[in-house]
């Protein structure tokens, strides 16, 4: 009688457990996706017809002897084992990597929200001042006036201050919210040398940019301050403010002047800031 092809039981229970095996990281690891689903099963197609083959193989050659055709399928079985098992002592390295780039992602996008909003409350600021009228001399007839633009002119120096606190302090709040992910981790370190490069880059120009605005907005409440203690001194006449008393005019004239500067400085490091590679 004519000795068929077949794998012994043995074969088949251990083919069990190896794709119990292969199951694992699918159920664990994946988010079972169609396609997922579909590469598992082209997976366990693999696993069972490959060892097959080669078994079948060294059977026909072994002349049909069924214990070479079980010890073939057995090692090609094992092979694939330990390709599996190598597969999934990866896994936990792989998904512990994504939760770390995961934080470094949250944490990046919490400081540019924060980042963004303080700016876009600074630009706020900043863009108001010619629309409130600040140094519209035609509006400066009482105290109540001086004392609003002298107020829009503080909430612009407190908004810059916040600005470069906020940036100032931009390495150590990324160092401190990824410090979670523990001491020489490489992902955070590569966050946080990230954002270093940025700053370091930035803080030449940044807090000189941020100084001009101050000095420029502390100028401007030094002309309220100076036209409000001589306020029968000068006059508002279609839109040009004469002033009567020459000392009075020196002074003026003085902190126009650095405002001016001001302005300058503003406008050559803006530039000079977005010319950075970084950015």
């Amino acid at each position: 009688m004519e000795n068929k092809f077949k794998l012994s039981s043995f074969n088949l229970k251990y083919s069990g457990v190896v794709a119990l095996i292969y199951l694992i990281p699918f159920f664990f690891f994946s988010d079972k996706t169609a396609y997922q689903i579909g590469a598992l099963a082209g997976k366990l197609l693999v696993l069972l017809f490959l060892p097959a083959l080669f078994a079948w193989i060294v059977w026909r050659l072994a002349g049909k002897r069924e214990k070479a055709a079980s010890v073939t399928f057995n090692v090609v079985m094992s092979l694939m084992l330990f390709g599996q098992v190598f597969n999934l002592l990866q896994q936990p390295e792989a998904a512990m990597e994504g939760q770390e780039q995961e934080e470094v992602s949250r944490v990046m996008g919490e400081y540019g929200s924060n980042m963004q909003a303080i700016v876009e409350d600074w630009r706020a600021v900043a863009s108001s001042l010619q629309s409130a009228g600040v140094l519209d001399y035609s509006l400066l007839t009482n105290d109540t006036e001086f004392d609003r633009q002298r107020r829009i002119l503080r909430d612009y120096i407190e908004k810059t201050m916040t600005y470069v606190d906020s940036f100032t302090n931009t390495v150590p709040y990324i160092e401190a919210k990824l410090s979670v992910l523990g001491e020489g981790n490489l992902a955070a370190k590569e966050a946080v040398d990230g954002f270093r490069k940025g700053y370091l880059q930035q803080k030449p120009f940044f807090d000189p940019l941020m100084q001009a605005h101050i000095d420029y907005a502390n100028n401007q409440v030094e002309i309220l301050n100076l036209l409000q203690r001589n306020k029968n001194e000068w006059a508002d006449e279609n839109g040009q403010l004469v002033v009567y008393n020459d000392e009075l005019l020196d002074e003026f004239n003085k902190l126009a002047t650095a405002i001016a500067d001001n302005e300058k400085t503003i406008g050559t490091l803006v530039v000079k800031l977005r010319e950075l590679p970084y950015l």
